[in-house]
């Protein structure tokens, strides 16, 4: 919505997520944290089987080598204070289909 600030993530621990594949996925998390770095990690791999629930530190999240933002405040440490948005992008080459149910962040 209009007034949407975010969340914050300080203090988090791990990310959890629920998926549905019909084959093995793995799936690659991103967002920007407040200095508009941009940071990425891969989740573990979906069994394959329906509906799994996995989870990954938040220490896997690295620095996205691929992409920062013109934004991006260079320099400037890891600052999980406001994040607006997040992005899961599925990493397995081809076409597939799944269905997230829920996203969490653990504390």
């Amino acid at each position: 919505g209009d007034e949407w600030e975010g969340q914050d993530w300080r203090g988090s621990k791990s990310l959890v997520f629920t998926v549905y594949s019909r084959e093995p996925l793995s799936f690659e998390f991103g967002f920007n944290d407040v200095n508009e770095y941009g940071y990425i990690a891969l989740a573990p791999q979906t069994k394959g089987t329906g509906w799994e629930t996995l989870s990954f530190p938040m220490t896997s999240f690295q620095l996205n080598p691929f992409y920062q933002p013109p934004g991006a405040q260079k320099g400037a440490p890891l600052d999980l204070s406001r994040i607006e948005t997040f992005n899961i992008a599925p990493k397995t080459t081809g076409k597939h289909e799944f269905k997230l149910k829920e996203v969490l962040i653990r504390k």
